[in-house]
């Protein structure tokens, strides 16, 4: 199973994370309301520690700007997760349905490298 949120669905799977992982293959964000304070918190960490994370969002994402995402994904790093930021160039919040295509290649490409757990 792979938990997936978008926009304010990410802090849902955030939130999720600490009682669900041990049932997940995968975590899945697109276009996400990320927590600083939640993605740098030591339960968070430790459950997502054996689960790949895919974070896609747009380049303009004015409502949830790159330079966010980005501290949220540096954090994760930071506490030695296994993180993978996708940013589409040129698109905004509502990318996954602006660009489809590139949302799904996006997942594809994840998926086939993804760890199995």
């Amino acid at each position: 199973i792979y938990l997936a949120g978008l926009s304010n669905g990410g802090t849902g799977v955030s939130r999720a994370i600490p009682e669900l992982a041990a049932h997940l293959a995968g975590v899945i964000y697109l276009s996400p309301v990320l927590e600083y304070e939640l993605a740098s918190s030591s339960p968070y960490a430790e459950a997502a520690a054996n689960l790949p994370i895919l974070i896609v969002t747009g380049e303009n994402d004015r409502r949830i700007p790159v330079d966010i995402i980005r501290s949220c994904t540096d954090v994760m790093e930071t506490n030695n997760l296994n993180v993978t930021l996708h940013v589409v160039p040129g698109e905004d919040h509502f990318v996954f349905f602006s660009q489809p295509d590139a949302i799904w290649s996006a997942l594809e490409n994840w998926l086939t490298v993804a760890p199995d757990y």
